[in-house]
């Protein structure tokens, strides 16, 4: 498939029967997806293919950990779909990794943002006060870090920005 290289890391398409939980890595590196709750796959609604994840307040998927996510000092983009059909309370990670040397690092909604967070070094950013969340629209939502500026897009804009030089996992 175009575009999977040795830099994608993991590839979730959210494709399969309705209901399923069973999660496929598109990735070259094949990681095993667990689905935790109820994730599930889920035809009521799609933004490709006519299937995507359903998440209802504590369901998640969870890798083993793995080095391809200690992200070091080094570049990477963390992105992702969403679309909030409900806007809960509460915290629900979009990606989430503990480490012993540098403990947790999220990428999260937290109605009415989306931040990041890194207990490192206290690190917090977010999107609060910058952009508006409907319920019922798809997102496309990224994390980037380039040359120790951190980002956090949607739909293409920048709604948030921090220079760090943090050490995400090593």
């Amino acid at each position: 498939m175009p575009g999977i290289d040795q830099n994608t890391k993991l590839l979730l398409h959210m494709d399969g029967t309705d209901g399923s939980t069973i999660f496929i890595d598109s990735s070259n590196f094949s990681h095993s997806v667990t689905s935790n709750g109820n994730a599930q796959i889920d035809t009521a609604q799609s933004k490709f293919g006519g299937t995507s994840a359903l998440f209802i307040t504590s369901d998640y998927l969870s890798i083993l950990n793995n080095s391809d996510f200690e992200f070091g000092t080094g570049d990477f983009t963390i992105d992702t779909w969403v679309n909030l059909s409900v806007k809960t309370g509460g915290t629900q990670n979009i990606f989430a990794y503990s480490t012993s040397a540098n403990g947790n690092v999220q990428f999260f909604w937290s109605d009415p943002f989306f931040g990041i967070f890194t207990n490192a070094e206290g690190t917090f950013i977010s999107t609060s006060g910058h952009a508006t969340i409907n319920t019922g629209q798809w997102y496309h939502v990224a994390w980037v870090r380039q040359n120790d500026i951190w980002n956090i897009f949607i739909d293409g804009v920048s709604y948030a920005t921090e220079t760090n030089s943090v050490n995400l996992g090593i």
